[in-house]
């Protein structure tokens, strides 16, 4: 929660506190992520501070580091981008970024805006095969150069997704995805935390 990542349902935070310890932290400010058994990174405007971020490389190394090794993430929207591999601002300077998600991220001047509704193609640390999610799209950038052998959480029923069809890269225990999700099913919650408990006590 700072400056680049500021977008979440209040709804969602409330709900995840019920059933977890919240801790908030900053991928520009500190040095890491705290002590954790997951991580939760929303969206916002990276973009804007694009430099910033790509500045704090002991922390995007961390959140890689925590990825590989099993931890559960869930990112959206700015979360996706800052996994990507790196952003390309509208002035056309690039900045590397974590490097988890094995795409690119380009601004363009084109809103994408979409209610959006997905089929659980391959389950996922939120959802199982075959159940259905629901939220909405809202960002001025495009995903390029997508590894060919990427894995994908959802079928896109409604909504642009990744690329018109698909949406929700999974990469090790983490999905990302430009689709942002309102907890209102509570079993997305309760699927995400059990992860979280899982790694916790391996």
């Amino acid at each position: 929660m700072d400056e680049s990542f500021n977008f979440y349902y209040a709804d969602n935070l409330e709900m995840l506190s019920r059933y977890a310890r919240v801790v908030y932290f900053s991928p520009i400010k500190d040095e890491e992520p705290p002590e954790c058994d997951g991580l939760y990174i929303g969206g916002g405007f990276p973009e804007v501070l694009a430099g910033l971020l790509a500045r704090n490389s002991r922390m995007m190394s961390r959140i890689k580091e925590y990825a590989e090794d099993g931890m559960p993430v869930y990112a959206e929207c700015g979360g996706l981008m800052y996994l990507s591999r790196s952003i390309t601002d509208q002035d056309g300077s690039k900045h590397d970024m974590v490097g988890l998600v094995d795409a690119d991220t380009i601004m363009d001047r084109r809103l994408t805006l979409n209610y959006t509704e997905a089929r659980i193609s391959n389950p996922c640390i939120i959802a199982e095969h075959g159940s259905m999610v629901r939220g909405h799209e809202f960002h001025y950038s495009t995903l390029v150069d997508i590894a060919r052998d990427s894995r994908f959480a959802y079928e896109m029923l409604r909504g642009k997704g990744v690329d018109g069809s698909r949406d929700g890269f999974i990469v090790h225990n983490t999905l990302a995805s430009y689709m942002h999700l309102h907890f209102s099913h509570k079993n997305l919650v309760e699927r995400f935390v059990a992860s979280c408990k899982r790694y916790s006590t391996r």
